[in-house]
């Protein structure tokens, strides 16, 4: 089964670099008090990352962005029973990818085609699936973790090391998001 998903994502891959290369996307450096915007990308490996993504997207409202997306992946034929219905919150899952892996449905397009402020990366593991979404996004500045096959596919990357986790990552993110391009506006 392994040896068919590996060609199923090399033919994705290759219609992904054909994808990107026509994708026309303007990069603007955006940091959380400037940000209006802003969409969270993740992939769902278990409950823990599910509820990490979760307040991730609540702190963001509590700290006044006006409109935040989030779009989990989960890598199974059915969404989980942990999930629970969330204002902004699409899902997708193996049913949601055709057969070359690429994520095809309303809300995966809606949420690809948004221009966001900052699209803002969670996952630690690196699955096809949220790489063609990453990849195909229209957002002006994408943030997420460094060191991986998808680091191209970002505007600012976080480095982090074996065994700090996702909650390091949220960290850092939040931490650089909000000291880049602040203006003197920003700084009063």
């Amino acid at each position: 089964m392994k040896i068919i998903e590996n060609i199923q994502q090399s033919i994705g891959s290759f219609f992904l670099k054909k994808e990107v290369a026509s994708l026309k996307r303007q990069i603007q450096v955006c940091n959380l008090q400037q940000a209006i915007c802003v969409g969270v990308l993740f992939y769902a490996s278990d409950e823990k990352v599910f509820r990490v993504a979760k307040n991730y997207v609540r702190m963001l409202r509590e700290e006044g962005i006006k409109t935040v997306q989030a779009l989990g992946y989960f890598h199974e034929k059915e969404t989980p029973q942990f999930v629970t219905p969330e204002r902004d919150f699409d899902y997708f899952n193996k049913k949601d990818l055709n057969w070359f892996m690429k994520p095809d449905s309303a809300s995966i397009h809606k949420f690809a085609n948004q221009k966001f402020d900052i699209l803002v990366d969670l996952s630690i593991e690196e699955v096809f699936p949220v790489e063609f979404v990453l990849a195909t996004s229209k957002a002006k500045f994408k943030v997420g973790k460094g060191g991986g096959k998808n680091s191209h596919f970002y505007d600012l990357m976080i480095n982090i090391e074996e065994g700090q986790g996702l909650n390091f990552l949220v960290k850092n993110i939040n931490h650089y998001l909000n000291m880049i391009n602040k203006t003197e506006a920003d700084v009063a």
